[in-house]
């Protein structure tokens, strides 16, 4: 187990941040790269603030480790990208700026005595994913965490790190989000949908398109073939703006008259 330190007063005295043995057997970590390990683990890790929010920038893991300082940054934000894609790490956004955090920061990390921290709390559907433990401790961040039936897919707004609340007219990307989740046949790839639909930004007239084109698409043969193997991944749907395509569907015939068309094929073939 590596004990994490702190300077106080000229002396080296434990701090109450842990590493666990188990991080090093999970899942999520084996698919890492070395480089991407290392941005985890001496980036994020030690950039992190005592709730485990930071944010998602390259230069603040440089700023903590002189090794991944001398990387380029896009590389750095690429290795962010692919910790936020393989689970490791929880995006939201606050004024315009993107945070991250570990959905179960807590479990691992035990912080009895979190020190105070500029870092705003995560959002509603970000709440949602993470464990009961590290919500607790967002709790002693601000002395309440918004409530999960406050996500704003289920009641129209939610609590900023400051308290205030946002309806869904002043910041609905969340609750709009939700809706084209739900409607969409494929939900594979959430996270990279998220952040598609974060560049889109779409209002509601825009939201209300893609659910007719999603409606429509429904009868289309490539999304009905092969139980839907070649209906695009929501992402790909989202960055490509195939919301636009314009969609000609083959009139469909019925099964009586498909019988009557092969019979009058068969019988023009054997005479």
């Amino acid at each position: 187990m590596c004990l994490w330190l702190t300077i106080k007063s000229g002396a080296i005295v434990p701090a109450d941040r842990f590493l666990h043995p188990r991080l090093g057997h999970s899942d999520k970590v084996c698919q890492l790269s070395d480089l991407e390990s290392r941005v985890w683990a001496m980036g994020y890790l030690i950039a992190a603030d005592d709730f485990g929010i930071m944010r998602n920038s390259a230069v603040t893991v440089q700023a903590v480790n002189d090794a991944l300082a001398r990387r380029p940054a896009r590389v750095i934000d690429r290795c962010l990208e692919v910790l936020v894609l393989v689970g490791l790490l929880l995006e939201f956004e606050h004024q315009g700026r993107i945070y991250v955090c570990q959905r179960d920061w807590q479990d691992f990390q035990k912080v009895r005595y979190p020190r105070e921290s500029s870092n705003p709390l995560p959002t509603g559907d970000v709440l949602l994913q993470c464990s009961e433990e590290t919500r607790d401790l967002f709790r002693m961040k601000s002395g309440k965490v918004p409530e999960i039936d406050q996500h704003p897919a289920r009641a129209g707004g939610r609590e900023t790190a400051n308290g205030t609340r946002l309806t869904a007219t002043a910041n609905g990307l969340e609750a709009r989000f939700s809706e084209f989740w739900t409607a969409y046949p494929k939900k594979q790839g959430k996270g990279a949908a998220w952040n598609a639909w974060r560049k889109l930004r779409p209002d509601t007239s825009l939201l209300a398109k893609m659910i007719a084109s999603i409606q429509a698409h429904q009868s289309d043969p490539q999304w009905l073939k092969d139980q839907g193997q070649f209906i695009p991944f929501p992402a790909t749907w989202l960055n490509q703006r195939r919301f636009e395509d314009e969609l000609t569907l083959r009139p469909q015939v019925s099964e009586a008259t498909s019988r009557l068309a092969q019979a009058a094929r068969d019988f023009n073939e054997s005479s």
